[in-house]
């Protein structure tokens, strides 16, 4: 974990000068963060032409190709847009975007995550609540990792790259995680099958994606983990998702017992064994972050 690429915190902050009026609106961390938030919506507008005008033209027999590159090409402009807009905006360079080792950081919180999730999966199958039904052919897995890729990517450039940086440079690192955390968990309280409990599971639980951050300052890692959370607990072991049934899987399974187990028909993250295991890997890498004085204290401070 010690040899991962480690950005200061002060370096991805905005380097702007001058005494002008719209570089002392720039320099406050909500504006900025309002600008660059902009982008999300835009990527999910571009996104939603798409599916709703050249996906129906696409036959059956290519709709899953074409539509895999589709969400790789969002990726790599989500990236770009990014990147121009903090060198426009900030007047840096996206050091939290910076590509030296991103594949390995992307692959160690993935690996985090693949542990995370069959650990659950072992505890809810020891309660007797976890049952294969059917296995399902396993080359769907190729366009559900790049779907679940690029929904984890636009959170995590939101709530990590976008809110979380502003709201730290005033509050602090552990006020800010404590924030982001409660607006992660209210911004699924939309979704099938949520409720109060599991918005509260959901932003407790949000510690290993925070943690994720917090260490490296750079947005692979913490990707890695959102993706392989997403991926292992529906793609492949067939488990509901943040509230909505598995789809595109490769396990088909049968869920029963009590839902502090299971998390219900929310998923994972609304049981006991996925809030702790979430819990554990983000207290022990807050550990490494604040060992390697990762964590910033508030302005006032």
């Amino acid at each position: 974990m010690y040899n991962l690429v480690i950005v200061s915190p002060a370096i991805t902050r905005s380097n702007l000068g001058g005494s002008g009026r719209l570089a002392r609106i720039l320099r406050i961390p909500l504006v900025r963060a309002a600008l660059l938030a902009i982008s999300i919506p835009a990527l999910g507008r571009l996104h939603g032409f798409y599916t709703d005008y050249v996906e129906p033209l696409i036959s059956d027999a290519w709709v899953m190709w074409v539509s895999g590159l589709e969400k790789v090409l969002m990726i790599s402009v989500a990236v770009v847009s990014y990147r121009l807009l903090i060198r426009l905006i900030e007047r840096r360079a996206a050091y939290e975007l910076g590509g030296r080792d991103g594949l390995r950081e992307f692959g160690i919180g993935f690996g985090f995550s693949g542990i995370m999730i069959v650990t659950c999966v072992l505890l809810i199958a020891i309660f007797g609540s976890y049952q294969v039904t059917g296995i399902n052919p396993p080359g769907i897995l190729v366009y559900a990792f790049v779907t679940t890729a690029f929904y984890a990517l636009l959170e995590d450039l939101l709530f990590r790259a976008i809110i979380f940086r502003a709201m730290e440079e005033w509050l602090g690192s552990w006020l800010a995680i404590a924030l982001v955390a409660g607006l992660f968990g209210l911004s699924h309280y939309g979704n099938e099958n949520a409720s109060v409990s599991s918005s509260v599971a959901l932003a407790v639980g949000d510690l290993s994606l925070a943690a994720a951050f917090v260490l490296t300052r750079r947005i692979w890692m913490v990707w890695g983990v959102h993706v392989g959370w997403n991926f292992f607990q529906e793609k492949i072991f067939g488990m509901p998702n943040s509230g909505f049934a598995a789809s595109q899987n490769l396990i088909d399974v049968g869920i029963s017992g009590p839902s502090w187990v299971t998390g219900g028909a929310f998923g994972v993250e609304n049981s006991i064994p996925g809030v702790l295991t979430s819990v554990a890997v983000g207290a022990l890498l807050m550990y490494w972050a604040y060992q390697k004085k990762q964590v910033v204290t508030p302005a006032w401070m």
